[in-house]
């Protein structure tokens, strides 16, 4: 078995639901609960949308680079699940969005605004609209962003608020607009 084949069939039923997500409004959350696979799911979710974005042509450029932001914690399940998908990737650490001073700090968050592909896991980390980390977030433009949390509202309505503005509420449709 290949290792889409071993996902759960919640994670696979999950990961093409998130497909048309992107494909119609250009974002996805994965909003599941602790332990369920949400890296998992983000992985092959990230792959498939990935390969969406080549299978359209255009030369190689900084665009076409997916970026991954998480937690340093689960930075290293990040790059395991990316590598078994084969998708190639730069994945950087939350905590460098609040401290731009390094060059090289300064070079990863260019690539975030660069993205076409951009995946966020612990989402809930950035609904202080005023945070530094949250404001390099807003700097992006990308065709799709997937994001994850075990949280999607912890201390009220105002987090579903912010989270649908860091998916880019602008872009949906008025009809997906009235069923909220």
């Amino acid at each position: 078995k290949s290792d889409f084949q071993k996902l759960w069939p919640h994670q696979q039923q999950a990961i093409a639901q998130a497909l048309t997500l992107l494909e119609t409004q250009g974002a996805a959350v994965i909003a599941d609960p602790t332990g369920s696979g949400k890296t998992r799911i983000g992985g092959w979710l990230f792959r498939l949308a990935y390969n969406r974005m080549i299978s359209r042509g255009g030369e190689f450029s900084e665009s076409l680079i997916p970026v991954m932001v998480a937690p340093s914690s689960v930075i290293n399940n990040w790059y395991q699940t990316l590598d078994n998908t084969g998708c190639p990737k730069e994945i950087i650490s939350m905590g460098l969005l609040s401290n731009s001073r390094k060059p090289s700090t300064q070079r990863r968050l260019k690539l975030i605004e660069q993205t076409n592909l951009l995946g966020v896991d612990e989402i809930h980390n950035y609904y202080n609209e005023n945070s530094k980390r949250t404001k390099a977030l807003n700097s992006n433009l990308a065709e799709s962003r997937i994001f994850a949390t075990a949280t999607p509202i912890n201390r009220g309505f105002g987090d579903l608020i912010t989270l649908m503005r860091l998916l880019g509420t602008e872009d949906l449709d008025s009809e997906t607009v009235g069923k909220m």
